[in-house]
């Protein structure tokens, strides 16, 4: 698709997780934790911030102020209270986020001057997380959100504030319509891994319809490891990126038939680049279900069993956290290497390794070469 001047860029420059993460561990600045799972076993970004021990009324300040897995959706809410990273996360099938007006007061507060917020990128005003119990950072291992409606919605800030933003996770049937989003971030509608729904009407204050960024699905982060897309999935499963033709209404198209959606960037089924010198793994024919299958039963033996150079790359990535990690989390990261090689991948305990053994199973799964091509 011929790129249209609205169109925002890939969202390389937003801070994923594990870039958050990363920072953490190199200078202790306080950012977002992922989910779900006891601090016991899983890396904690919000845990003992001392930069958000601030004097009243800023101490009291949410850094999420919904996720709605443990509150109710807010719907024709005006939501005015100053929040540090997001209003909304959407954490639970089947909600609805409908008629709220999203002030992001934290701007020119103090909190802001001290922390920089109107400057951070990666702040939402929602954010689509998909969350399961028990389950750490369930996004990051292809977890689903469904049925999904975000409508008549305004989102107002005068810093990089993004408007809906989704970066792990497999989206079906989300809703997002007639939304106003006034904010300074170049990433109004910015969502990987979208399967279907629907995306109309929604408009800044001109009127003018918002720019939509859609990315592929990514699996495991990118904790010094590059990332891995799924750009097709296997044709024996019900899995599909369905077309803009699908998800955008003929109200929403240009007057161009050559680019009848001008304001959309849809790279769901482009090779992507965004690592840098480390490299991402762009796989095709990706089997979605059988990666699922064997998170319960393959393990890391089996994987090193499997691919005899792994062990050697996974000491080069240790080689590259040394400049991220702490002496005593890499030591904690090599004793869990040694600890969970028999445990199924995705009930490992420690984060970092899980998710590099996330990224091997898909690599082992997935085609580096298009099928599809082959077949042209």
């Amino acid at each position: 698709m011929k790129e249209s001047k609205q169109s925002p860029a890939a969202p390389e420059s937003s801070d994923s997780f594990w870039d958050k993460l990363s920072r953490l561990f190199s200078s202790q600045s306080e950012e977002r934790a992922a989910d779900t799972v006891p601090p016991s076993t899983e890396i904690d970004c919000k845990a003992d911030a001392p930069d958000l021990q601030l004097q009243a009324p800023l101490e009291s300040i949410a850094r999420v102020l919904y996720q709605t897995d443990r509150v109710p959706p807010p719907c024709e809410q005006l939501i005015d209270q100053p929040f540090s990273e997001d209003a909304i996360n959407i954490k639970a099938n089947g909600q609805c986020i409908k008629g709220n007006r999203i002030i992001d007061t934290v701007i020119g507060s103090a909190l802001d001057q001290q922390q920089g917020l109107a400057k951070r990128a990666h702040r939402d005003g929602v954010q689509l997380i998909p969350t399961q119990a028990q389950v750490g950072n369930y996004q990051f291992m292809a977890g689903v959100l469904q049925d999904i409606v975000i409508e008549d919605n305004h989102i107002e800030s005068k810093g990089l504030l993004q408007g809906i933003f989704a970066s792990d996770g497999v989206f079906r049937n989300i809703s997002i319509a007639n939304n106003c989003i006034n904010t300074q971030a170049e990433h109004k509608i910015t969502l990987n891994g979208l399967l279907s729904g629907q995306i109309s009407n929604n408009r800044d204050a001109a009127g003018k319809l918002l720019p939509i960024y859609l990315g592929p699905l990514r699996i495991g982060g990118n904790l010094a490891t590059g990332n891995v897309w799924i750009l097709s999935f296997a044709a024996d499963e019900d899995h599909r990126y369905a077309p803009l033709s699908e998800m955008i209404p003929d109200s929403d198209k240009g007057s161009d038939p050559a680019n009848p959606y001008p304001h959309v960037r849809d790279e769901r089924y482009q090779p992507q680049n965004r690592s840098g010198a480390i490299g991402d793994t762009n796989l095709y024919a990706f089997p979605l279900e059988r990666f699922k299958q064997h998170l319960s039963g393959v393990t890391i033996e089996y994987l090193l069993a499997l691919q005899t150079n792994l062990d050697s790359l996974f000491h080069d990535w240790l080689g590259r956290l040394c400049q991220i990690l702490s002496e005593a989390q890499l030591n904690a990261l090599k004793e869990a290497y040694q600890a969970e090689r028999n445990v199924p991948i995705g009930q490992i305990k420690h984060q970092a390794l899980r998710h590099y053994f996330l990224q091997a199973l898909a690599k082992q799964l997935g085609s580096l070469e298009d099928p599809m091509r082959s077949k042209v």
